[in-house]
């Protein structure tokens, strides 16, 4: 089968495709080189299309193809951004098979559909390998066993109660405040109790997997490559997430060792 645009009809099959991925690219955690490299590629896959431009933020997609003289657009947004490379794999699959075969217009609108339906891991999977990321992190730390232990439970409650259902909106800053807020009261909490060594290794190594470490790499991956708004969009975030989670963990820190440890 000839790859080739024919009418309006397919432009906008292959924009949708396009902007789709883009999307869903975005809202898993994929760099934005990647995005805009990703998007390009599937739109430059199909002859007769005059111009292709793609702009990638980290919470925004645009695409702008000329047809015939005539510019179709189609722009994206995402505002809760995560990470899941499983996601991030699956659609990086597809986009190679559309580009190096003779996938249709009808048959990747499926793959993407999909792709879209997949069912994610479950949250006590992701709350138990946030439970042992924590627990390993305190031990590398300096941590001993009560620690590890400590850490492993604490950082499997702290994930699985910030990741909840839930019916309404909170801002991501209150989410990462909270972060903070709860790893410091319940290794208070554990500490006072006996179980555990170390106050401060605890929180180390449960603060750990909300460190924004991905973000700054990216940001400076980013800005070196001359992508400088979402360089600096990135950085902005990853400082506002640092703030936040040591305002959490000096808010209850303060209150322990301020002469009120006995209320924890």
């Amino acid at each position: 089968m000839e790859k080739v645009l024919k009418n309006e009809k397919d432009v906008l099959q292959l924009l949708n495709i396009a902007i789709e991925t883009g999307r869903i690219l975005i809202e898993n955690g994929a760099e934005v080189y990647r995005v805009e490299d990703t998007l390009e590629r599937i739109c430059n896959s199909w002859y007769g299309l005059d111009a292709i431009e793609v702009f990638a933020m980290t919470t925004s997609v645009f695409v702008t193809v000329k047809f015939q003289g005539y510019p179709y657009t189609e722009i994206v947004r995402e505002k809760n951004p995560s990470i899941r490379l499983n996601k991030i794999e699956l659609i990086n699959q597809f986009s190679r098979e559309f580009c190096s075969t003779n996938m249709s217009l009808k048959e990747a609108e499926k793959e993407i559909r999909k792709i879209n339906e997949t069912i994610p891991t479950s949250l006590f999977i992701r709350s138990l390998g946030a439970g042992v990321t924590s627990a390993f992190f305190s031990i590398m730390f300096g941590g001993n066993y009560l620690d590890f232990l400590s850490s492993l439970l604490i950082g499997l409650l702290v994930y699985w109660i910030l990741n909840l259902p839930r019916n309404f909106f909170i801002p991501i800053f209150i989410v990462d405040l909270l972060s903070g807020l709860l790893s410091s009261a319940l290794a208070t909490i554990f500490i006072s109790m006996g179980f555990g060594a170390n106050l401060d290794m605890i929180i180390i190594g449960t603060l750990m997997p909300y460190v924004p470490g991905v973000a700054i790499t990216n940001a400076i991956r980013d800005i070196l490559a001359g992508d400088y708004v979402s360089g600096v969009m990135t950085t902005a975030k990853a400082i506002f997430t640092a703030i936040a989670i040591a305002l959490g963990v000096g808010i209850v820190l303060a209150i322990y060792f301020g002469g009120y440890g006995w209320i924890i």
